[in-house]
C-alpha cells in the first residue's frame, strides 16, 4: 500500500486559484460563444399598407400570418400608421390589424399620416403622434413604442431632435430603432408596377433578389456592429407590410436560419442594453448601429448597405427579374415558331424526299444547270417567295418577307454535279451518261427548299427575311463571283449568311470551325521571256514552285493544321516563240502560309533574273475562296445548331483537308458567313457519304438534319438581330 503525500496549504491555495481562473476563463468563452449568436427580431411599418400588385389588402394579411407562422415566428411587431385608415385601401384596416395580435404580433405606433420630422415643426409632430397613440391605447398587443418615419429623428437639426426624444421619454414611449435598414418597399414598388402593367417577371429572380438583399442587408449591419461596438446585438430590421414580404418572409427566415440567425422577438429585441442608448448624432437615418459606429469614428460613406439606391436596385431588378421572364418569353415564342418551322419541314417529307431523287436522276455539271434551276424556280414560286433567275448563269436568288420588318439572313445551296462514269449504287441512279451527283449538291439544293418551306409555314411571325441562294458551278469554283458579279446581292445585302456541305460523319453529326474551314487557294502564274532556254528555266520555276509546298500530294487528303502549304503546279507551256508560262494552285489555310509562298517565289525569281531573262509574277490570293468562318456568328451557330440536334450534336474541328475546297468563301468576303459539314453516312446501311468517291451514297434523312439545323441557326440569327 502506498501513502499519498499531504499538499502543503500553500500550494493547494495556487491550484484553487488556478482551477478558479480556469473555470472563469470557460465561463467567459462560452459567455462570449453565447452572445456571438446572430439574432434578429422582425418588424413591419406603414400598417395597414396600401393595396399592392399581387394582393388585397385582406389577401395580404391572411398571407403574411400564414407565412409567418409556418416560418416559426412567433412575434413581429407591426408599426401603425392611424391615417392610413382613413384612406381607400384603409376600410378593413382595424380588422386586419387585429388580425395580426391574434396571431400573437404586437403594435407600435408610426405616427397618425407619417410626416418628416426634419419637414415638420416640433408641436405638430408630437401631436401626430399623440393622434396614432390615442387610437392605439388600450387596444391588445399594443407596446410603448414610437418609430419615426423615414427613420427622421430631425437629420442636423440636433435641438429639433432632443426636443421629440424629450417628448417621447414624457409619453413613455421607447424609440423603436431599427438596427437593420432596407429598401424592401422599393422592390415591392418595382414588382407591384410590373403586376400591373402585365410586364412578365421571373418570380424566381423575385423571391431571390428580395430574400438576397435583405439577409446581405442583415450581415452588413451585424459586421459593423461587432466591429464597432464589439458585441452582436439583438438586430431589428425594418420590412414594410408588403405583397412581398407575404410571398417571401417565409424564404427570408428559412434563409437567415440557414446563414446562423436566430429569430427574435420584438419584445426580446427591445429588451437589449441597445435600448438604453440614444446616439449623439446627426447620423440616424440608417439606424442604431450605423449611429452608434458613427460615433466611433466610421464615415457614413461606410455604414450604407448598397442596396439601398433606388438605381442599384432598379438594375437588379432588370437583370433578375424582368430580362429572365423575357428571355423565357422569347424562349416560348422560339419554341413554338420552331416547333412550327420543323412541322411545316415534315409535312413536305415525302415531297422533298422525291424532288431530290428527280434531281440525283437528272444531275448537270456546272454551267449546265438549267433543268435544276428551273425546277428550283418552279419550287420556290410556289411557295409565294420572290424569285430571280438567271443570276450568275443558272442561279437562283428568291426572297421569302416576314411579317414584320427586321434584318436579312440568307442561305446557299449549290446545284451543280460531277463527272463520273462509276456505277451510281442506288436505286434512283443517275439517268445521264457520265454525270452524278456524288459532292451532295442534291442533298444542299434540298435543304434549300426544305428551309423555304419551314419558313414560309411561319412567315406570318417571322421578323426579317430570308434570302435562298441557289448557285451554279460551284464545282468549277466559277458560280459564286459569277453571282456577285451580276449582283446577287446588291439589291438586298443579307446581314449574314449560311451553308452546308455534306460529309463523310454520320447523319445527325455536324463540324465546323470559327475561322477556316476549307482551304482556299491561290493563283500562281508566272511568264518567262527572253533569249535564254526559257524551257529549262519554266522547269526550274516550276520545280522552285513546287518546293514552296509543305505537304505532298499523298498526304493532303488528310486533316491538317497549322500554315501547311499544298502546292499542285501544271507542266510549263509555250506562248510564244519567246515565252513560257508556268501556273500552279497553292492551298492554304492561313494568311500567313499565303504570304510565305508568295515571298518564297518572289525570291526565287529575283534570284534568277539576269540579262536577256524577264519573269513576270501574277499571284491571285483567294482565287478559289475557300471557306472563312466569321468567329462569333460560328459561335452563335453552333448554340443554336446544338439545341436542334441529339447526339452526336456539333463538334469543333482546327484540321482542314488541304484537298479540298469552296467557292462559298467569296460570298463571305462580302457577307459574313459560317458553313457546317453536315453528316450524311450511315454505316449500318453502308452508306458512305465522302464527296468525290465512286461509292458515295448520301443518306435522305440528312435533308431534315440539315433543315432542323439551319433553320434554327437562321432564326436565332433573326430574333437576336431584331
Amino acid at each position: 500500500m502506498q501513502k499519498q503525500a499531504l499538499m502543503p496549504s500553500g500550494a493547494r491555495f495556487r491550484l484553487q486559484t488556478m482551477l478558479i481562473a480556469v473555470a472563469l476563463i470557460v465561463f467567459v468563452l462560452f459567455a462570449t460563444a453565447a452572445s456571438a449568436q446572430k439574432r434578429i427580431a422582425i418588424s413591419f411599418d406603414d400598417v395597414p399598407r396600401h393595396a399592392g400588385g399581387f394582393f388585397t389588402p385582406d389577401e395580404r394579411t391572411h398571407e403574411l400570418i400564414a407565412a409567418l407562422k409556418r416560418a416559426g415566428v412567433k412575434q413581429a411587431g407591426f408599426f401603425v400608421t392611424t391615417g392610413n385608415l382613413d384612406k381607400p385601401d384603409g376600410e378593413g384596416g382595424e380588422v386586419r390589424i387585429g388580425a395580426y395580435v391574434a396571431a400573437g404580433h404586437v403594435l407600435g405606433n408610426h405616427s397618425t399620416t407619417h410626416p418628416w420630422l426634419s419637414r415638420t415643426d416640433v408641436e405638430a409632430y408630437l401631436a401626430d403622434i399623440d393622434g396614432a397613440e390615442a387610437w392605439l391605447a388600450n387596444r391588445p398587443g399594443r407596446r410603448g413604442w414610437f418609430r419615426y418615419p423615414y427613420l427622421d429623428e430631425g437629420r442636423r437639426d440636433l435641438e429639433k431632435r432632443d426636443a421629440i426624444r424629450r417628448g417621447l421619454d414624457e409619453r413613455g414611449l421607447l424609440n423603436a430603432y431599427v438596427t437593420v435598414d432596407n429598401y424592401d418597399w422599393h422592390m415591392d414598388s418595382l414588382a407591384s408596377r410590373a403586376r400591373k402593367e402585365g410586364t412578365p417577371m421571373s418570380m424566381d429572380g423575385l423571391r431571390d433578389l428580395y430574400v438576397e438583399t435583405l439577409l446581405q442587408a442583415s450581415n452588413f449591419y451585424e459586421d459593423i456592429a461587432v466591429k464597432a461596438l464589439g458585441r452582436s446585438p439583438i438586430h431589428v430590421i425594418l420590412l414594410h407590410e408588403t405583397d412581398l414580404a407575404a410571398l417571401f418572409i417565409e424564404d427570408f427566415v428559412a434563409a437567415l436560419r440557414a446563414d446562423g440567425w436566430d429569430i427574435a422577438t420584438l419584445d426580446e429585441a427591445y429588451a437589449d442594453p441597445m435600448a438604453s442608448s440614444e446616439p449623439d448624432t446627426w447620423f440616424l437615418g440608417s439606424g442604431r448601429v450605423a449611429a452608434l459606429a458613427h460615433l466611433q469614428g466610421w464615415e457614413p460613406r461606410d455604414l450604407v448597405h448598397e442596396r439601398t439606391d433606388e438605381e442599384v436596385l432598379n438594375g437588379l431588378f432588370v437583370a433578375r427579374v424582368l430580362e429572365p421572364a423575357n428571355n423565357q418569353k422569347r424562349q416560348a415564342e422560339s419554341d413554338d415558331l420552331t416547333s412550327r418551322f420543323n412541322e411545316g419541314v415534315e409535312s413536305r417529307r415525302s415531297e422533298l424526299i422525291a424532288f431530290r431523287r428527280d434531281l440525283h436522276r437528272n444531275p448537270e455539271t456546272s454551267g449546265n444547270e438549267e433543268r435544276t434551276s428551273q425546277a428550283v424556280a418552279r419550287e420556290l414560286e410556289r411557295l409565294g417567295l420572290t424569285v430571280t433567275t438567271g443570276v450568275g448563269g443558272h442561279g437562283v436568288v428568291a426572297i421569302l418577307e416576314g411579317a414584320q420588318p427586321g434584318p436579312t439572313v440568307a442561305f446557299r445551296a449549290d446545284m451543280d454535279a460531277v463527272p463520273s462514269s462509276a456505277p451510281d449504287p442506288v436505286e434512283f441512279r443517275s439517268e445521264i451518261p457520265g454525270v452524278r451527283h456524288i459532292c451532295g449538291h442534291d442533298i444542299h439544293t434540298t435543304i434549300g427548299l426544305a428551309l423555304a418551306e419551314g419558313f414560309v409555314a411561319i412567315r406570318e411571325s417571322l421578323a426579317g427575311s430570308v434570302m435562298f441562294v441557289f448557285q451554279p458551278a460551284e464545282e468549277s469554283a466559277t458560280g459564286a463571283r459569277a453571282m456577285l458579279a451580276d449582283g446577287a446581292l446588291d439589291q438586298r445585302k443579307p446581314d449574314a449568311i449560311y451553308a452546308v456541305h455534306t460529309a463523310p460523319m454520320p447523319v445527325g453529326h455536324l463540324i465546323t470551325a470559327p475561322g477556316t474551314l476549307m482551304a482556299w487557294r491561290d493563283r500562281v502564274e508566272v511568264t518567262v521571256t527572253g533569249s535564254d532556254d526559257l524551257k529549262t528555266v519554266a522547269d526550274g520555276i516550276r520545280t522552285a514552285i513546287d518546293g514552296v509546298g509543305t505537304i505532298s500530294p499523298a498526304q493532303a487528303g488528310a486533316p491538317a493544321s497549322g500554315d501547311f502549304r499544298f502546292v499542285q503546279s501544271r507542266t510549263p507551256t509555250q506562248i510564244a516563240s519567246d515565252g513560257w508560262t508556268v501556273s500552279a494552285s497553292i492551298s492554304v489555310a492561313t494568311a500567313d502560309a499565303s504570304n510565305e509562298a508568295k515571298r518564297r517565289i518572289e525570291d526565287y525569281l529575283g534570284s534568277i533574273e539576269r540579262e536577256g531573262l524577264h519573269t513576270s509574277l501574277t499571284y491571285e490570293h483567294k482565287w478559289i475562296a475557300g471557306v472563312t468562318n466569321e468567329p462569333a456568328l460560328t459561335e452563335a451557330a453552333i448554340k443554336s445548331a446544338q439545341r436542334a440536334l441529339t447526339e452526336p450534336g456539333v463538334s469543333v474541328t482546327d484540321n482542314v483537308i488541304p484537298m479540298f475546297s469552296e467557292d462559298f468563301g467569296s460570298f463571305q468576303q462580302v457577307v459574313p458567313g459560317v458553313m457546317f459539314f453536315l453528316g450524311v453516312s450511315n454505316a449500318e446501311k453502308g452508306w458512305v457519304g465522302m464527296p468525290h468517291t465512286p461509292d458515295y451514297v448520301a443518306d435522305e434523312e440528312a435533308i431534315f438534319v440539315g433543315a432542323r439545323t439551319m433553320g434554327a441557326v437562321l432564326l436565332d440569327f433573326l430574333r437576336a438581330s431584331h
